[in-house]
């Protein structure tokens, strides 16, 4: 009998199976019921910012009939925050079903009834009882939100842009969604939106966050966007382009760590920036400089439309880096040498730059010398070839 001893999940060949053969033996973590993503079926994407205040009675409605003790007062405030941020990342990103996990979806709740009276948004939109029992009384007994709500409501709306990218910027650096301990890298992500959000909103709205201090973040960094796909956000996280819209939206807290790359990568971009740096004073002490394969390989990362694509880009582009350290120490060695009267660099003071420069001092020091020859060499002995440049091809 012993020898039939049966598991219920599939043991992985973690030493050498195939990637994409690999099935998950422990279930990702959801939010709780009571703060699943909830539909209105009927409407588009882009029309849930008309039933904001319907969408956020129905969150309401919703949170009482799972934890019918919660406050009302509370209920509605986390509602509040729930549906605003909700409805405006479903407006922003055009979510649709697809985009939202299973496990953390608690359905279509409400049906929009096409000819209902644009001024109340109750008489539009119907709620479903069949699905979960007392749902529709529970929304009956929910009043439309005050001027003061209201006012809450729209600030939270805009959340849903930023919040979005940070959680796909998170889930890249570090796997999580969000970590609220204080002093980590990803905390002070989160800090800086915050932040920002604080600056844009009204001492009412600052007030109100402070208040709800015990939960407010959790539920706006956490859990409102948490049910969207991970894949999603980390895509969205990765694109250029998109990083270029939330930073001409406004906000200029979350763009600024946008696109998003893995750690490894970061040598990569900072070699590029390094790059950037020394190309006039190469061209000057004659030599040639050009980065376009470094460049392409960056592209390379950046379009990747999958996961394990994106891996084996990032991984090509690292590697052209490293097989080329003593190019990108000649270079580290003429940004010394040019910041001697200015200061430092940020992009000497890099980890992964003063590993390369320690670990190839000759190339560092060939770099400072050849520097210092255009500050006493004469333009005419440059031009005869007298003093040179290394011939750079990145």
């Amino acid at each position: 009998m012993d020898a039939n001893y049966e598991v219920t999940f599939d043991v992985p060949n973690v030493r050498n199976g195939a990637v994409e053969d690999i099935v998950a033996m422990v279930p990702r973590a959801t939010v709780p019921i009571a703060y699943q993503w909830i539909g209105i079926a009927g409407i588009d994407e882009e029309d849930h910012v008309t039933f904001a205040l319907v969408y956020a009675r129905l969150t309401a409605a919703w949170i009482r009939v799972q934890e019918p003790g919660m406050p009302i007062a509370e209920v509605r405030a986390k509602a509040i925050v729930l549906a605003g941020i909700r409805v405006g990342a479903l407006v922003a990103y055009r979510l649709t079903g697809h985009d939202i996990s299973d496990g953390e979806f608690a359905g279509n709740l409400a049906t929009y009834v096409d000819g209902g009276d644009d001024n109340d948004d109750s008489a539009a939109i119907m709620p479903d009882d069949q699905t979960v029992e007392g749902f529709a009384a529970a929304f009956g007994a929910i009043p439309t939100l005050t001027e003061a709500e209201q006012v809450l409501l729209n600030f939270h709306i805009t959340l849903g842009v930023p919040v979005v990218v940070t959680q796909g910027w998170s889930i890249v650096k570090c796997g999580h969604h969000f970590l609220s301990a204080p002093g980590l890298k990803m905390k002070s992500s989160w800090d800086a939106v915050k932040r920002q959000f604080g600056q844009m909103s009204t001492p009412e709205v600052r007030e109100f966050v402070t208040q709800n201090s015990e939960w407010w973040e959790d539920i706006a960094f956490h859990k409102a966007c948490h049910p969207v796909s991970m894949v999603l956000k980390q895509s969205l996280a990765s694109d250029p382009e998109v990083a270029q819209r939330v930073s001409r939206s406004g906000w200029g807290s979350a763009a600024v760590r946008l696109p998003v790359v893995e750690s490894e990568f970061e040598v990569v971009k900072a070699v590029m920036a390094l790059a950037n740096k020394v190309r006039e004073p190469v061209m000057e002490l004659g030599g040639t400089f050009t980065v376009d394969h470094l460049a392409q390989l960056i592209t390379d990362v950046f379009s990747a439309h999958s996961t394990q694509a994106r891996a084996v880009a990032t991984a090509e582009a690292v590697q052209f880096v490293n097989d080329r350290a003593a190019t990108v120490a000649y270079m580290g060695g003429m940004l010394q040498e040019m910041t001697m009267t200015s200061g430092t660099s940020t992009i000497l003071t890099a980890f992964s730059i003063k590993r390369i420069l320690q670990a190839e001092p000759s190339s560092t020091n060939r770099g400072q010398t050849d520097y210092r020859s255009i500050l006493r060499k004469r333009q005419e002995d440059i031009a005869a070839g007298v003093a040179h440049a290394a011939n750079i091809t990145l």
